[in-house]
């Protein structure tokens, strides 16, 4: 089977017979979570239509077991079996998937928000956005993916020029109070960066940006570990020195270690509750793509192929 299959129901309520898209990818780059999860509409009332009207008790009929019998140790058979023997997602059920994977994005912007990189990363996107280096579609999500009509764009990255360049003087006067009015400046900080909308590339490079402080963190902790273990003045003073490094890299960071370990534990976490969502989806949805084909058995089609059975989709994901 394919390494990644996408499957994409349309939400288009006025339309009675939905039409059904499975995109299948064989490329081996690492996706983001945020990629395909704002395509679903968890308060439309489309869905899967088939769901409620055969029930998620079906099973396979047995001449779909024998299309392929010829071939007992076939893996497209064993991967229908696997397929028939799953239930048929349901509107409801497909709601709750969809409300547990807009929980978990949710989840990553808000740690996001209180993780003090954002704005260091943010700023770094202001030049680069002046300069043309980036585009405003990497910054943030209100920028059509498809769009291409200059003034649209022109004006949307005045928009968030024009939002930076505010997130960089409510930094300036945050970083400079001394009238304990910094939880203050933070909390307009936080409101900036709301507005702004954070696109899907500026959410990777902030994430990345942590792990790269938690990376630079551990290795700081395990030279503490090893010169704890050793009792000579040169060890002491080498000791002393990495914990002044520590001291250092926390306040370049803005939080402490421990924070920062707590923000991206809990992002992996998000990461995996979506990810679990989205594969019970694709596989719900995968298992509908089975209850279809079944009714072509004997009609010129069968599971795997094409109309006009000129090609079929081997275990690798090539055509045979």
């Amino acid at each position: 089977m394919p390494n990644k299959v996408k499957v994409f129901f349309p939400y288009e309520e006025n339309r009675e017979e939905k039409e059904l898209y499975v995109l299948i990818s064989t490329s081996d780059k690492q996706e983001s979570i945020f990629d395909d999860i704002e395509l679903l509409d968890i308060e439309g009332g489309g869905g899967i239509g088939l769901a409620d009207g055969e029930g998620v008790e079906e099973v396979l009929d047995e001449n779909l077991e024998c299309v392929y019998e010829e071939e007992p140790t076939n893996p497209i058979r064993h991967y229908i079996r696997e397929m028939g023997g799953m239930a048929l997602l349901t509107r409801e059920g497909e709601k709750e998937i969809a409300i547990r994977m807009e929980e978990a994005k949710n989840e990553i912007k808000k740690i996001i928000l209180s993780f003090p990189g954002t704005v260091k990363e943010l700023l770094n996107a202001l030049l680069a956005l002046k300069t043309s280096k980036t585009t405003v579609k990497d910054i943030t999500f209100e920028v059509d993916e498809e769009e291409d009509v200059d003034t649209e764009l022109e004006f949307h990255k005045e928009r968030v020029i024009s939002l930076l360049e505010r997130l960089k003087g409510a930094y300036a006067r945050f970083k400079g109070d001394n009238n304990g009015k910094r939880s203050k400046y933070w909390e307009k900080i936080k409101t900036i960066i709301t507005e702004i909308n954070l696109g899907r590339k500026i959410i990777k490079r902030i994430i990345l940006r942590m792990r790269r402080y938690v990376e630079r963190i551990k290795r700081i902790e395990r030279e503490i570990k090893k010169y704890k273990k050793l009792k000579s003045r040169e060890d002491r003073k080498n000791l002393a020195m990495f914990y002044k490094k520590l001291e250092r890299t926390e306040q370049e960071i803005g939080t402490s270690a421990r924070e920062l370990k707590t923000y991206l534990k809990r992002i992996e976490n998000a990461e995996k509750r979506c990810v679990s969502a989205k594969n019970e989806l694709v596989k719900a949805n995968l298992r509908l793509v089975v209850s279809i084909s079944k009714r072509y058995i004997n009609r010129g089609l069968s599971p795997g192929s094409r109309p006009g059975g000129q090609h079929r989709i081997d275990e690798s994901g090539g055509q045979v």
